[in-house]
Parts: C-alpha cells; sequence; structure tokens
C-alpha cells in the first residue's frame, strides 16, 4: 500500500534541509557570542568559530543538522588535563594513579589522562575513585569521555558518577577501544563531586587502566556539547537562528499554513519553533514531557488554543531521540491540526494570529526572550502555505 498520495500537491515557500545541505539558507540571520563545538563527519570534535553555525553528527557520522542550544558553562577548570584530581578509598582499595599519556583525544589532540584503578580483593566493601570537586549548588550534569587504555582493559566496567546530594546517578561504563561519552545527573543542593571509580557491584575488580579527557559539570539535567576549559570557568554563548523583515514575509502567509518539522535529541522544554514579533501573536512548539509535544497560538488578548500531541517512546531522561512533527493554523476559521511520528491527527479551535512577522528556529519564546531552545538537531525545517489535509498531516510524520 502506497501513501504518495497524500502527499502535498502544493510546494513548500520554504524548505531548511540542513542534515543533507550542512549549510544555512541565507536568508537565517545566526549569532552566537563564543565558539562552541560539534562533531564532524569522521566522530573528531571540532570547534566552530564565533557567530559560525555547527552542523553535528553522531558517532556513526550521520549528519543530524543544525545544532542549538541554550547557554551553559562548564565548572571543571581544567577539562583536559585531570592530573589535579584526588584520591580517595575504602576497605582495601588502592590509590588511583594518574598520568598524561601520548594517544589520540577526541578533538584529535594527542593528550589524554590515564588512571589505573584497582578495588582490592578483601571484601566487596572497597572501593578505588579519582574525583574532583566542583562549584556549583544547582541540578548539574557531569560528563566525560572515555577509552579503555589496553586491549586487556576493553569490556571492563568502571562507574563514573556525580555525587551532588541524595540519591547519587550511577552511569556504568563497559569500555571499548573507542572514545564514549558517558554523563551522570546530580540532584543539586551540594557543591559536589565528579567521579571515576571501581565501586558499587557491577564495576570490575582488581587493575583497570583507563583513559579520560573532556571533563565538564553544566547546571541543567542533561548535557550540552563539550566545553573545553584550560584553568579556569568557560561560557559557551546561546545559538540564536531567525528569519525577519522581507526574508520571512516572502514566504509566509498570514490566513494559513503549515509548519513540518525534524528534529533528534530534544530534551524536555525544548523548544522546535516559534513564530512572532517578540510578544504577540506567537505560534511555538515545544516537548512538554507528560504531554507530548505541545504547540500553541496567542493573540494576546488572554485566551490561546493548545493542542497537546503525545508521543510514545520518549527516550532515556525525557529526551525525544527523534521527532518528526506537523501542525497547522487557520487564522480564518481559528482552528488547527497536528501529528507527531506518526500519531492519530489532533484538531482544535485556537486564536487567530495574524501579524506576525518572525520565525526563530530551536526555541519556544519572544526573540528577545532566554528559555526553551531545542538544546539539539533541527534536521529540517518545511513550510507550506496552506492548511494541509489531516490525512497528509499523519502521512509526512510516518
Amino acid at each position: 500500500m502506497t501513501i504518495r498520495h497524500l502527499y502535498p500537491a502544493v510546494e513548500p515557500s520554504l524548505n531548511l534541509d540542513f542534515a543533507n545541505s550542512k549549510k544555512l539558507d541565507s536568508r537565517i540571520t545566526f549569532t552566537r557570542g563564543s565558539t562552541a563545538t560539534y562533531t564532524d563527519e569522521s566522530g573528531i570534535i571540532r570547534t566552530a568559530a564565533q557567530d559560525e553555525a555547527r552542523f553535528d553528527h553522531d558517532s556513526d557520522g550521520n549528519s543530524l543538522g543544525l545544532l542549538i542550544e541554550e547557554s551553559r558553562t562548564n565548572y571543571v577548570t581544567t577539562s583536559e588535563d585531570l592530573t589535579g584530581w584526588s584520591n580517595a578509598t575504602l576497605g582495601d582499595g588502592v590509590n588511583p594513579t594518574v598520568q598524561n599519556v601520548s594517544a589520540t583525544a577526541p578533538n584529535n589532540g594527542s593528550t589524554v589522562t590515564e588512571i589505573t584503578l584497582e578495588r582490592g580483593t578483601a571484601s566487596t566493601s572497597n572501593y578505588s575513585i579519582y574525583r574532583k570537586q566542583f562549584g556549583t549548588t544547582a541540578v548539574s550534569t557531569g560528563s566525560m569521555y572515555f577509552k579503555a587504555a589496553r586491549p586487556q582493559d576493553v569490556g571492563k566496567v568502571i562507574d563514573f558518577y556525580h555525587n551532588q546530594g541524595t540519591p547519587i546517578d550511577f552511569a556504568s561504563v563497559t569500555l571499548t577501544n573507542a572514545w564514549q561519552r558517558v554523563s551522570s545527573v546530580g540532584v543539586g543542593g551540594a557543591v559536589g563531586y565528579l567521579s571515576i571509580a571501581l565501586y558499587n557491584s557491577t564495576a570490575s575488580t582488581g587493575e583497570v587502566k583507563v583513559l579520560a579527557w573532556g571533563a565538564q559539570v553544566e547546571e541543567g539535567s542533561f548535557p550540552t556539547s563539550y566545553i573545553p576549559t584550560a584553568g579556569s570557568t568557560v561560557t559557551r554563548s546561546v545559538d540564536v537562528a531567525s528569519m525577519t523583515g522581507t526574508n520571512f514575509s516572502s514566504w509566509y502567509n498570514q490566513s494559513e499554513g503549515t509548519t513540518y518539522s525534524e528534529t533528534r535529541n530534544v530534551p524536555f522544554g525544548g523548544g522546535l519553533w516559534y513564530y512572532g514579533p517578540g510578544g504577540a501573536p506567537r505560534w511555538w512548539s515545544r516537548n512538554e514531557l507528560g504531554n507530548g509535544v505541545r504547540t500553541q497560538a496567542y493573540d494576546g488578548s488572554g485566551a490561546s488554543g493548545v493542542v497537546d500531541i503525545v508521543v510514545s517512546g520518549s527516550g532515556v531522561g525525557n529526551i525525544i531521540p527523534s521527532l518528526k512533527h506537523i501542525v497547522t493554523i487557520d487564522n480564518v476559521a481559528q482552528e488547527h491540526a497536528g501529528s507527531a511520528n506518526g500519531s492519530s491527527v489532533i484538531t482544535g479551535s485556537w486564536d487567530s494570529i495574524s501579524g506576525v512577522s518572525a520565525l526563530q528556529l530551536g526555541k519556544r519564546s519572544d526573540l528577545g526572550g532566554n528559555n526553551g531552545y531545542l538544546n539539539g538537531h533541527i534536521s529540517r525545517l518545511t513550510y507550506y502555505p496552506v492548511r494541509l489535509p489531516d490525512a497528509t498531516l499523519q502521512a509526512l510524520t510516518l
């Protein structure tokens, strides 16, 4: 059975295919007040200059699209030199030893840190731990890159955890001969430790040598792109991608329209897109966790229309790994419809929002605000200047 007959007969007036083009449309204004990192198609961490857009890739080299992130600070002051951390043991656990060694780092550099852990044999109530205190009491996420130091260390298990209040979030890491990034979330309320250890019942016994690189602690409940530091904390600025003026009005229909987007790795609260002049009227969509994907139109009168589209399988940490989302607006009939990942079409009524004058990619707020950023990837955004039929909406998100 084919669904091709359900595809739109009308051509889109805007088609931003970031995953395939790996470039910005000339009508998009992009700013970021700092450098920032991304992963290229070879799996190497690269640095983008200030105001340079980032087109990211997964560990297999697949293009993910345009990366949009909020501002974050790395509280680990020497992210690529871990030799100044501290040791701790319990029972007959052995103090870790640490040194910088010559090896290819995830950013293609030549120096990483080698840590030797040894748990001891007297009982299970012992550990060998290497750790660093960091400087924030807010809910925060620790992350680091790990790799087996020797062939005999492949398959061994270490613990990586973020000890910041109770409970402690342990991440058991099975070492491989390739770099992998691991993260752990702290509950906040105390200044805590980022720790590498042979500690709990899942960890290996005996000696384990592990290579470590790229330590990061940032406020928030999920990790963002790597922020390198070399002696002090570093803040990565927010990514802002927008279309205004005739760059916007040349393709947008004030009477009716349909917005289709493909996004990757969208955490709770992540904004997909936002239409508006910086106040009311406005039209936006974001991952709302329990509500699935929420879309809202607001004309400033106090009433608003909302469509909640439940997306199953949102993934670990309430992150939607892959989302195809579509929603319509009809300012004459004041009604809407939407679907996500092939879900049944949701319909309803909402405010008329004639007078929209700007699009911001990867955000759910006005152009001057600072919340609801995507913190993920926009693979594609397509706009049709008509209200597409319900059957077409579902077909496009399958």
